[in-house]
């Protein structure tokens, strides 16, 4: 899993990084760029979360235990749904579609790193 996440880590930085330059320098898409980078960091929360869970899931299972029910996919719905409420409550500040736009970006980063490594 580590050699699919770094990739997809390293495209979330880097379009995070684009996402503050471009709201830094171009004051007209501010809140486009606010919503994506918004989006994006949910999205890096969400997979970290689902990471470590698939980890933990992998160990037990090697070691032949019962791994007990949790909340994890309320927790990462939780989580991208905290999002939407902050770009509602400041829609002048974060675009609403661009921030879930983001919140989309490392489960197709993480694809497109597994596409890639097959490849090769």
């Amino acid at each position: 899993m580590n050699d699919l996440f770094a990739p997809a880590l390293r495209a979330a930085l880097f379009t995070l990084s684009a996402c503050l330059l471009t709201w830094a320098f171009v004051p007209a898409v501010r809140p486009a760029c606010a919503g994506l980078a918004l989006g994006v960091l949910a999205s890096m929360w969400n997979s970290a979360i689902l990471r470590r869970r698939v980890e933990l899931l992998t160990r037990m299972a090697a070691e032949g235990k019962r791994l007990r029910g949790g909340i994890g996919f309320v927790a990462r719905a939780a989580v991208v749904l905290l999002v939407c409420m902050v770009s509602l409550r400041f829609p002048e500040h974060v675009s609403l579609i661009f921030a879930l736009i983001g919140s989309f970006f490392m489960p197709f980063a993480l694809l497109l790193a597994g596409i890639l490594r097959k490849r090769s």
